[in-house]
């Protein structure tokens, strides 16, 4: 087939695999189709004229709402959420806004429309894609730096004993063993009741000792939603065996949690909140807070900063209600060998470059540096530590890889390597 023009950006010397340079392709791109306009005018001017698409009246209302594929709570959901449209002409705006929100619901894969004449006015039709009634996934998380290695299996199990229900669960196998299982009476998780059950062993090897204990745990939790805030109240029980005795504990539950970043695995906008807390027999409030940040330089440069703080018990009999700073890698010079405490504030802020793009993820690198601060019982700041450093990652669900170089106010230089993504659990919640 000959063709009519032929327009040839430079591409010399740009790697196929590698997207880094995928902008001066495209300005190339451009200013070889400027270059050869009088042409495209040309070929242009001869072409025949455009199919005309049918367009709907713009004075046509909406007669029905209808729903295709979703469960009988989420379809009656939808009706309701937008009876308002009814009467009324239809608004392109407000229909892509409503396949946005329904797209969010824990159990929608995507979501489609089409319309339906009816003489003048029309009958929308959603039409919903579910996710699978089952999802297994395999994955597994290792490091040099400390001994918490797992192989994990994570599974959601949908529609069990009801229309639009689930079932998440986690099996974390290695040294240190845990597993834990949710269950959502509803596909809508902002009004929806949810039990857990949970069990782990936890091993610590911290400034003031070895820690090791096992934990049982069950609770209840009401779900609620405001705007871009997910949270739940509750109660929960727990039995935690450590040095050969049993400890009991009951009390009321808290979370909050809100996530704006436009991506998981590499954000350049908006932001992560999470609040977790305890009040076990009504006694000392445990909580633990944690935020992170994101922010685009440009094309790419990345901004990142990550803060947290956490209120524990240093003198609860069983140990686990301490805070450790470093066991969740909060600073990672201090991962294999944890700050205990009663209290524990952290920050790190980072910049990342991509080095290269390609169809199997990113290169990057990261310069970093972070603080911590561990309190005692009686408020005062017994240890400042800091660190900083430099890692090279490739980041995403193919392959999720870490290499770091470490130094830190002991003056003490490692190098660490992360494979996969760790499961730190729900700490303080039971």
């Amino acid at each position: 087939v000959k063709a009519d023009l032929v327009i040839s950006p430079p591409v010399a010397g740009a790697p196929i695999f590698d997207l880094t340079n995928a902008a001066r392709v495209i300005d190339g791109g451009k200013l070889a189709a400027m270059e050869s306009m009088d042409a495209i005018k040309a070929l242009a001017d001869a072409a025949p004229p455009p199919a005309q698409r049918e367009s709907l009246c713009i004075t046509a209302k909406v007669r029905s709402i209808m729903v295709e594929g979703a469960d009988q709570g989420l379809e009656r959901k939808i009706q309701k959420k937008y009876a308002s449209w009814i009467g009324k002409p239809l608004s392109n705006i407000n229909l892509a806004r409503a396949g946005r929100e329904i797209a969010e619901q824990e159990n929608v894969l995507a979501v489609d429309y089409r319309f339906e004449e009816k003489g003048e006015d029309l009958k929308v039709v959603f039409i919903v894609q579910r996710k699978p009634a089952l999802e297994l996934n395999f994955g597994g998380y290792t490091t040099n730096l400390h001994p918490r290695r797992w192989v994990y299996l994570h599974g959601v199990r949908r529609d069990l004993f009801s229309d639009g229900d689930s079932l998440r669960f986690n099996f974390k196998f290695g040294s240190q063993w845990g597993l834990d299982a949710s269950y959502l009476t509803s596909s809508d998780s902002g009004k929806s009741w949810e039990f857990n059950l949970a069990a782990e062993n936890w091993e610590l090897e911290t400034n003031r000792g070895a820690r090791s204990w096992d934990r049982y745990s069950a609770g209840l939790t009401r779900r609620f939603k405001s705007g871009s805030f997910l949270g739940g109240a509750g109660y929960a029980f727990e039995r935690v065996h450590s040095g050969g005795r049993d400890y009991d504990a009951s009390g009321p539950t808290f979370f909050l949690t809100s996530n704006t970043l436009n991506d998981p695995t590499d954000p350049t906008s908006g932001s992560l909140f999470h609040m977790q807390a305890w009040w076990p027999d009504l006694e000392e409030v445990l909580y633990r807070i944690t935020y992170f940040q994101a922010a685009r330089l440009s094309d790419n440069w990345r901004f990142y900063l990550r803060a947290g703080f956490a209120e524990g018990d240093e003198k609860a009999a069983p140990g686990n209600r301490a805070v450790y700073l470093g066991a969740a890698e909060e600073l990672y010079s201090y991962s294999g060998n944890p700050i205990q405490g009663e209290r524990m504030a952290w920050w790190n802020a980072a910049f990342r470059r991509t080095l290269m793009r390609s169809w199997w993820g990113s290169l990057n690198t990261e310069l970093f540096g972070g603080m911590g601060f561990v309190f005692n019982d009686d408020g005062d700041r017994y240890r400042d530590v800091w660190e900083a450093g430099v890692s090279f990652s490739v980041p995403g669900f193919l392959f999720d890889g870490k290499l770091m170089f470490l130094y830190n106010d002991e003056k003490d230089f490692k190098v660490g390597f992360f494979i996969g993504s760790p499961v730190w659990g729900h700490y303080p919640l039971p």
